[in-house]
C-alpha cells in the first residue's frame, strides 16, 4: 500500500478514527500523534482535493492558500520551539526615513524635433537707416524751344549749368569755374552793363542755395556758390540777365 495514501483520511473516516482513539484512551487528555512514513508528510485537503495545510517530514509547515488571502497589517512570529505568536513591539517597525536621492543618470538621447509653432507677432519697426550715397546725375534734358520776344526788353541772356561746370540749358553764354566761383561770359556781350539779373541755385538734396553775384559787366558776371552741408553738392545754377 502507498504510504502517502495511508495518511489520506477524508470526511467521516477521519472523524471516526479520532473518536475511536479517544474512546480507547478513556477520553483523557492526550495529544493525537501522527507519524508519516519516511519521505511522507501530514496533509489536510478541502473537499475539492486542494491542499490547505501540509507538514513535511523535514518540519516545514506550509499553508498553500495563504498568499491568496486579503492583506493585513499584523505580523506573525515564532519562538525557538516553533510556536506561532504575535510579534513583540518594535518587530517590523514603521518605515525609516527616505534615503538620499541617487546620482543623476546619464542624459538620454535627443528626441525628435517637434512640430513648428505658430508664427509670432510682427516686431516693431526698426530705426531709420543712414541716407544712402547720392546717385549719379541723370542725362541732360533737351533744349527747350526759344521764347518769344518780350515787350520792353532789348536783350536777354539765360541758361543753367552744373558744378562741373557744364552747360545744361540755354545759349549765348559760356561758364568757367575757379574754386566755388563761376564766371559767366555773355556771347555776344550785352550793349551796356546795366541789366537785371535773376539767380537760382539748388543743392543735390533739392535745397535752395544762396548765390552772390559780383563783377557784373556787359561781358558777363561772376557767381559765387553759398553754404552747403557735408552731405550736399551743388546740383545746378540758373540765371537770367535782361535789359
Amino acid at each position: 500500500m502507498n504510504p502517502t495514501a495511508a495518511l489520506r483520511l477524508h470526511g467521516q473516516t477521519f472523524i471516526h478514527t479520532v473518536a475511536l482513539t479517544m474512546l480507547s484512551t478513556g477520553a483523557c487528555a492526550a495529544d493525537i500523534s501522527l507519524t508519516p512514513p519516511p519521505g511522507g508528510g501530514f496533509v489536510v485537503k478541502d473537499p475539492g482535493g486542494q491542499e490547505r495545510f501540509r507538514v513535511d517530514g523535514t518540519g516545514e509547515v506550509k499553508v498553500p492558500g495563504l498568499p491568496a488571502t486579503p492583506g493585513n497589517s499584523r505580523l506573525t512570529c515564532h519562538d525557538a520551539a516553533g510556536q506561532l505568536t504575535t510579534c513583540s513591539p518594535g518587530v517590523g517597525g514603521a518605515a525609516g526615513p527616505q534615503g538620499p536621492a541617487g546620482a543623476t543618470g546619464a542624459t538620454g538621447a535627443q528626441g525628435p524635433t517637434g512640430p513648428q509653432g505658430p508664427q509670432g507677432q510682427t516686431g516693431a519697426t526698426g530705426p531709420k537707416g543712414d541716407t544712402g550715397a547720392t546717385g549719379a546725375a541723370g542725362p541732360t534734358g533737351p533744349v527747350g524751344p526759344a521764347g518769344g520776344s518780350v515787350s520792353g526788353l532789348a536783350a536777354v541772356r539765360h541758361g543753367c549749368f552744373n558744378s562741373t561746370p557744364t552747360v545744361v540749358s540755354g545759349a549765348q553764354f559760356q561758364v568757367t569755374k575757379a574754386g566755388n566761383v563761376f564766371t559767366v561770359q555773355f556771347q555776344p556781350p550785352l550793349s551796356t552793363a546795366t541789366y537785371s539779373l535773376l539767380l537760382d541755385g539748388r543743392s543735390s538734396n533739392g535745397r535752395a542755395v544762396g548765390l552772390v553775384a559780383s563783377q557784373s559787366s556787359a561781358n558777363g558776371v561772376a557767381i559765387a556758390g553759398g553754404w552747403l552741408e557735408a552731405t550736399e553738392t551743388l546740383a545746378y545754377v540758373c540765371f537770367i540777365a535782361a535789359q
